[in-house]
């Protein structure tokens, strides 16, 4: 079982949510069957695995499978499922717990 960690949010794809400079902690214990619709959670991109994005989880119909949205769709910076599609879930690499609001 992983520790809780830090990430800042970069961007304004998850406002009024969270901003860019947010610090959002993420919790990587997340079961397999454990329910995340609705979620934000942190994920990696299915195409650039090093890079990690904060979204919010939204089922599918395709077992195993969520959506990355963000709540800012209008955002320049907002890159989620709308762009790449569903991901599988095992690219989750945890739930946002609690964050700090940028100074």
């Amino acid at each position: 079982m992983g520790r809780r960690r830090r990430v800042r949010v970069v961007g304004e794809s998850m406002a009024p949510t969270l901003h860019a400079g947010d610090v959002v902690f993420v919790d990587p214990r997340i079961g397999s069957t454990e329910s995340i619709e609705g979620a934000i959670v942190v994920a990696r991109h299915p195409h650039r695995l090093d890079l990690e994005l904060v979204k919010r989880a939204c089922p599918t119909d395709e077992g195993g499978r969520i959506l990355l949205l963000s709540d800012n769709a209008d955002a320049v910076d907002a890159i989620d499922s709308r762009t790449f599609g569903p991901i599988d879930r095992s690219l989750v690499v945890g739930l946002v717990s609690s964050r700090i609001r940028r100074a």
